[in-house]
């Protein structure tokens, strides 16, 4: 959230003082209300780990054997022509956004 205050100051120090003023009022609305301020934080869960499954990294090493072997690689390689029909065929921004501009150029 944002608070906007517009104050007709000539001089920084009387500025300086009603500023302040004004955000300690607005901390005293919110504290009397029962809540507070948020703050930056984290949190760190610690655990020990597992270690890897050798099973299943043996199982997964073979897959890709099989897979390599069959050229059957689960990455898409698409031919040349194929690329460039896909190329820049995604609207950014998108529509819906406020800086949406259909392709073409028009609005």
């Amino acid at each position: 959230m944002d608070v906007f205050g517009y104050f007709a100051c000539s001089e920084e120090n009387d500025f300086l003082a009603l500023q302040e003023d004004l955000l300690l009022r607005i901390e005293d609305i919110v504290n009397e209300a029962g809540t507070g301020f948020a703050f930056p934080s984290q949190t760190a869960y610690l655990t020990r780990d597992t270690g890897l499954d050798a099973e299943r990294g043996e199982e997964a090493e073979r897959d890709m054997q099989r897979r390599r072997a069959t050229g059957k690689l689960p990455f898409p390689e698409f031919e040349e022509e194929e690329r460039e029909r896909l190329e820049n065929i995604l609207d950014y921004p998108q529509k819906g956004s406020p800086d949406y501009t259909p392709r073409g150029g028009s609005s």
